[in-house]
């Protein structure tokens, strides 16, 4: 098999960001936001929550 070559990187620091759909409507987010503040799961709350906190700081 020519041609495939493999490789091994060290990654040295982990960088992450999240969107929370702010690419959607104003109604869609607050939608989705108060859907997952609904889900009885710590996770899922707790993105409800961020996204929630998101939207009153864009207002």
């Amino acid at each position: 098999m020519n041609g495939i070559v493999g490789f091994e990187r060290t990654f040295t620091r982990w960088e992450g960001n999240y969107k929370l759909s702010q690419n959607r409507s104003l109604v869609d987010r607050q939608n989705m936001s108060n859907a997952e503040l609904e889900i009885l799961d710590a996770a899922a709350g707790a993105v409800g929550a961020e996204m929630q906190h998101n939207l009153e700081a864009n207002e």
